[in-house]
């Protein structure tokens, strides 16, 4: 295994080790290369790579955190392929991003993992990550959804003196976006 700084050359093995690791939740390479183009310059940001056999078969970061920017307040991802894992690629790809944060003198460190990944949950665990805050996931199968069964909601709703609409609805308001994560939190 060798460890390296992963570079833009890197982003279509990126999205094979997501879309692989995340079947649920599925990007493709434009929507990984649009997300680099908009990263927020100034930040502190290292993305590194794990390579088996000249292969890119894992990727971790840390980046400061733009919605709740401190300067020693970093995010942190280590991704590894399902076929890669348990094998040491994870933990080496953790250490070599606690290695680099070091010069940053972290105060907290954040990651995410959802409950019903196990191994994953042990991994936070046992390098002493805490739950901080849960998030809920929703989704709707379009293919099967049934609309009639709501048949009045809105308007039962509407008629308690809420609108709803959709953001784009609410692109004339410039506090819009404040009002959508004001909601979320």
């Amino acid at each position: 295994m060798n460890i390296r700084p992963a570079t833009l050359e890197d982003t279509e093995a990126r999205v094979r080790v997501h879309n692989a690791s995340r079947p649920d939740n599925q990007i493709t390479l434009e929507v990984a290369l649009h997300s680099e183009k908009v990263r927020k310059q100034g930040l502190a940001f290292q993305r590194f790579a794990a390579e088996v056999d000249k292969e890119p078969v894992a990727f971790a970061y840390f980046s400061q955190l733009e919605w709740m920017f401190h300067p020693q307040k970093f995010d942190m991802n280590v991704l590894v392929h399902p076929d890669y894992r348990k094998r040491g690629i994870g933990s080496a790809l953790y250490d070599t991003l606690i290695e680099h944060l070091q010069a940053y003198d972290p105060i907290k460190l954040i990651t995410f993992t959802r409950e019903d990944w196990n191994d994953s949950i042990k991994f936070v665990e046992k390098r002493g990550f805490e739950v901080e805050f849960r998030e809920w996931e929703s989704r709707l199968d379009m293919t099967t959804f049934d609309p009639s069964q709501f048949s009045g909601t809105v308007e039962k709703v509407e008629a308690l003196g809420y609108k709803l609409c959709s953001l784009a609805e609410l692109s004339t308001d410039k506090d819009a976006l404040r009002k959508v994560y004001d909601i979320d939190v």
